[in-house]
């Protein structure tokens, strides 16, 4: 039997739930409470059931190496992932108007001018209320015994790009 984008995501999801690393997050009209770490993450619109409901896949915190030549994991965390205005945004602030508490990708322009123009109604191609999206995040610190957030977002960006031809509507690279 073929292993498609979804069933390899469910063996995945179960993997790290058996490490407790792994939390889902159904959105409601408010504020999103992310994990207080570093990882991997996947917006989700609706149900977690269709390749086709997978809208951004991304990760936060890295190796690199510091002034002193050492390698150092930085203090990326989900939580970060709010001040983002490109290639997507989190809309959790009351000058989004009538977009307050959705999820907006696709932006209409360059990056400055996207920054000065976030808040307004046609930034972006599409905006999803948040009660209609579900998160799931992994959890992957520095001493994760196989991934690094880099690794495992990549992981999943090659199987969605393989199995379906594309990437999820909200990512622009690989």
């Amino acid at each position: 039997m073929e292993d498609t984008f979804i069933n390899f995501y469910n063996k995945l999801i179960k993997e790290f739930e058996t490490d407790k690393k792994f939390e889902e997050i159904r959105c409601k009209t408010e504020k999103i409470k992310w994990p207080n770490t570093s990882g991997v993450y996947l917006v989700w619109k609706s149900a977690v059931s269709s390749i086709d409901d997978l809208l951004y896949v991304g990760m936060t915190g890295k190796f690199k190496r510091n002034k002193k030549n050492e390698i150092v994991f930085n203090s990326g965390t989900f939580y970060k992932r709010k001040s983002r205005w490109t290639p997507y945004r989190f809309c959790e602030t009351e000058r989004d108007g009538e977009n307050y508490f959705s999820f907006r990708y696709g932006p209409k322009y360059k990056l400055k001018e996207q920054g000065r123009r976030k808040y307004e109604l046609d930034a972006y191609r599409e905006t999803i209320e948040y009660s209609k999206l579900t998160i799931h995040c992994f959890l992957i610190t520095a001493n994760h015994k196989n991934y690094t957030p880099e690794l495992l977002e990549k992981e999943i960006l090659t199987k969605y790009l393989k199995d379906s031809g594309a990437l999820p509507p909200a990512n622009n690279e690989l």
